[in-house]
């Protein structure tokens, strides 16, 4: 089963290795090591003729950037759930479109078919 996989960047921390770090909230479904972002957009948020709020994504640009690490509340960790602040070490082509208020998105497929569990669990690799 598909997962919308959302991360808003608040910001950028370049670290010793010359690698960006990417700071930010995980805001769709839980994220994990080894999926992908395939956009990068901004959101628009505005009301429909009933009252109620939409959004929408404003001005995508294509990417291709795997997560290799996710590092959060002191640890690695395999994954990162809704709601979650964490930083993201990410491979592939497209980082440089990505700035602080900007939006990664993606649809991914947990490695055996399932959708990634809810809870949010420990890597043993530091």
């Amino acid at each position: 089963m598909d997962r919308n996989i959302e991360f808003y960047v608040h910001g950028l921390v370049e670290g010793e290795s010359g690698k960006l770090r990417f700071v930010g909230r995980c805001c769709a479904d839980t994220i994990q090591v080894g999926d992908f972002f395939e956009s990068v957009f901004a959101y628009e948020f505005a009301t429909d003729s009933a009252g109620s709020e939409v959004t929408a994504h404003v001005h995508p640009e294509p990417l291709h950037l795997r997560i290799a690490r996710i590092h959060a509340y002191g640890q690695f960790l395999d994954l990162l759930g809704t709601g979650m602040t964490g930083t993201l070490d990410l491979e592939g082509s497209g980082q440089e479109l990505v700035r602080p208020g900007l939006v990664l998105g993606g649809e991914s497929v947990a490695a055996n078919g399932q959708t990634a569990p809810a809870d949010v669990k420990s890597s043993t690799a530091s």
